[in-house]
């Protein structure tokens, strides 16, 4: 399945870093709160929020139990969106590395209280 971004009502196919960085920073924390990049309904990374006040990220790897979501639920702009663009090009050592000092930093958390992990910069 190709890599498709999402929001309340656009969706996109193939977006590149300019499309993710505008769809990114259109979400107003109204009708726009919720960007989904992904290849199915069970492998993405999806941002909630608003520019305004921060955004929160979710990952999901295959099953429910790989689902992760930050702590930090105000994350910037310009972090969010570096992260979506190297998920679009298949780039995920921020999320290895985050995930693996979870322990550690308890960045992460997992909505069924598992583990958990990823810092803003």
């Amino acid at each position: 399945m190709e890599l498709m971004l999402s929001t309340h009502d656009t969706g996109y196919e193939r977006p590149d870093g300019p499309t993710i960085a505008k769809v990114l920073a259109s979400l107003d924390g109204g009708r726009n709160v919720l960007a989904t990049l992904g290849t199915s309904d069970s492998s993405y990374l999806q941002a909630s929020g608003s520019v305004q006040s921060g955004f929160g990220l979710d990952l999901q790897e295959g099953s429910i139990e790989r689902r992760f979501r930050t702590r930090d639920r105000a994350l910037p702009l310009a972090w969010v969106t570096e992260a979506f663009q190297r998920y679009a090009r298949a780039d995920l050592g921020w999320a290895g590395s985050a995930r693996s000092a979870a322990a550690r930093s308890r960045r992460w958390c997992c909505r069924r209280n598992r583990f958990s992990g990823l810092a803003a910069r």
